[in-house]
């Protein structure tokens, strides 16, 4: 069940990190093989309650098949979209410590050494900040304040991702 769930977000993430435009539905698949993947997503959707998703198939760097299933967004009826962005909040915090695990297990990232050495835009504070700080949410930087979680701001670069947080002092 959780390599499904995986695959799914996996499928979210290329969406949402290619600039893949296209229309609701792209397929370059057989019909049989179709429905055997719609009847797979529509069955495992129904078992886990799960309101709207969108996948996509890439076979040698080329989407074979995309397509959203249900609903994006419940409330306002609007139907999922190959296309769709979904606000995924803390399930990257996960994503993004098993890739800064795998970097350290392979002697790629040091945990403990300041931050600024993989990011040098990150705002230098009154306190080093490691990446095992950053990973362990012990680095002193507070969460978001009312309104800032919910904001769909596009960043240019990263530096100025740090643009909310950058003048505040540790907590």
């Amino acid at each position: 069940m959780k390599n499904r769930t995986i695959i799914f977000v996996l499928a979210w993430l290329l969406l949402s990190l290619t600039n893949w435009t296209a229309a609701q539905t792209q397929t370059n698949l057989p019909a049989e093989k179709i429905s055997k993947i719609e009847t797979a997503i529509t069955s495992f959707m129904a078992r886990q309650n799960i309101p709207g998703v969108s996948i996509a198939i890439v076979e040698d760097n080329q989407i074979r098949f995309g397509r959203g299933y249900g609903m994006a967004d419940v409330e306002n009826f609007v139907p999922a979209k190959a296309s769709t962005v979904y606000r995924i909040a803390s399930v990257s915090k996960s994503l993004t410590a098993v890739a800064a695990l795998h970097l350290a297990e392979k002697g790629r990232l040091d945990l403990d050494a300041p931050v600024q050495k993989y990011v040098p835009g990150f705002p230098t504070k009154n306190f080093p900040i490691t990446t095992r700080q950053l990973l362990a949410h012990l680095s002193g930087i507070r969460h978001y304040k009312r309104g800032e979680g919910e904001r769909t701001n596009r960043y240019e670069n990263l530096t100025e991702s740090f643009s909310i947080f950058k003048d505040d002092l540790l907590r």
